[in-house]
């Protein structure tokens, strides 16, 4: 083909030239669009499997549970023995101060699932050893269980002593979850070292679903047949009327959640307060915590425990409500030790003579800290429980520690004679 001058065109050749250039265009988006779908695909693969495998881990095929401890009277006296099973059944508790002599308790719950034995008259500061068994009441047939222990809280008030205490052990909805690292840890200690466990609130992440509850108890497995359970009711625990956390903890619907007890030189108060609203804070509860601290002073140390913090430089902040109606009571009455969780990180604040710890590591994804407050004097985002030495001459020591039983934070509260 010719142009007006009489010469080749060029036309042919330049548009060759154009449709190679988008052909090497395409092909180079095409094998660009291909490197990131391998990409992805190596990245979200393995992030799947991941969370499946370990939303396939909190999924239990039984309700059944080993038992656990709790306390509804004194201490030094008395202890409820609880365990689940999956059909309904009488139970029993052969129990004794020797692991090869147990006397019959003849306590029979007829027929049921949620099995809550009541033993009193126990010697003080003594080991027990115990059994549980259950009778099927369809077969009528017998199923005893291990061999655990506990020891009894002593009878006088100069006794050291020491106890555990986690916080928020909920699981997230992508299955993450540290509990069961905290709960080896927690196993580690001999119940002479450690004599109960207190816990600070959302035990589990659905109060309302029985398989939160069982994926608790799958993991706790391992301690809470040792350690007596004091427990206050959190936020996520409280879901569906807290119906699931009386059942656990033997409180029927007409009891209140709050509640005290002596444990040799210190008091314990456990209050009702998960969310932190004016609501919570009834009339009734007040006038009871400023009756329960009142006689309690002659006590050396006042521990009281509730899950939602007054203060926190994580995502919940100054809880004003607390701050104003709450926090004075403590104050007026020498409260030595306040423990909390519901945020989960640590952190160790002072306010006006108390120290505040919010000890939320127990097992549920951790928050990650912001404004740190004119009150905190230690703070951390890791994974972690407590151990705390109370003794009545030297003070009661608090020890932050993480599932590897690393200790990040200690101190000294009350020393003296």
């Amino acid at each position: 083909m010719q142009d007006e001058f009489g010469g080749l065109s060029m036309e042919p050749k330049r548009w060759q030239l154009i449709d190679t250039l988008r052909g090497q265009r395409k092909s180079k988006i095409v094998k660009t669009l291909a490197v990131n779908l391998l990409l992805s695909v190596s990245l979200f693969v393995p992030l799947l499997a991941f969370l499946s495998s370990r939303q396939a881990e909190r999924i239990t095929s039984t309700n059944a549970k080993e038992p656990w401890l709790l306390w509804h009277g004194d201490p030094s006296s008395s202890i409820v023995i609880s365990w689940e099973t999956d059909t309904p059944s009488n139970s029993f508790v052969s129990y004794g101060l020797s692991s090869l002599h147990f006397v019959y308790n003849d306590t029979i719950s007829s027929q049921t699932t949620m099995h809550h034995i009541y033993l009193s008259g126990l010697v003080p500061d003594s080991l027990y050893y115990y059994r549980v068994g259950s009778i099927d009441a369809i077969t009528n047939q017998t199923t005893l269980g291990s061999t655990f222990h506990f020891w009894t809280a002593p009878a006088t008030t100069n006794a050291a002593f020491s106890f555990l205490f986690i916080s928020d052990t909920q699981e997230s909805e992508l299955g993450i979850s540290a509990h069961a690292r905290v709960a080896e840890a927690l196993a580690g200690y001999d119940d002479k070292d450690a004599r109960f466990l207190i816990h600070g609130g959302d035990l589990v992440n659905d109060g309302a679903s029985q398989s939160s509850w069982n994926y608790y108890f799958k993991h706790a497995a391992i301690y809470l047949p040792y350690f007596p359970l004091v427990c206050t009711l959190g936020n996520h625990d409280n879901m569906g009327g807290a119906s699931y956390f009386r059942e656990y903890t033997a409180l029927n619907d007409s009891a209140p959640l709050y509640y005290s007890f002596n444990y040799s030189c210190a008091h314990f108060t456990v209050l009702t307060v998960p969310y932190g609203t004016a609501a919570e804070l009834t009339a009734a509860m007040l006038q009871w915590l400023n009756g329960d601290l009142s006689r309690s002073a002659s006590m050396k140390f006042r521990i009281v425990i509730f899950h939602c913090p007054v203060l926190s430089s994580g995502f919940f902040g100054k809880n004003q409500e607390l701050l104003d109606n709450l926090h004075p009571i403590l104050v007026n009455h020498n409260v030595t030790l306040v423990l909390n969780g519901h945020s989960h990180h640590y952190e160790r604040l002072l306010l006006d003579g108390i120290t505040y710890v919010i000890a939320g590591g127990g097992g549920g994804v951790m928050d990650p800290c912001h404004s740190t407050l004119p009150q905190t004097e230690a703070i951390n985002d890791v994974p972690h429980f407590l151990k705390i030495d109370v003794n009545p001459v030297v003070g009661m020591r608090v020890n932050a520690i993480t599932p590897d039983n690393v200790t990040f934070d200690s101190v000294l509260l009350g020393g003296g004679a």
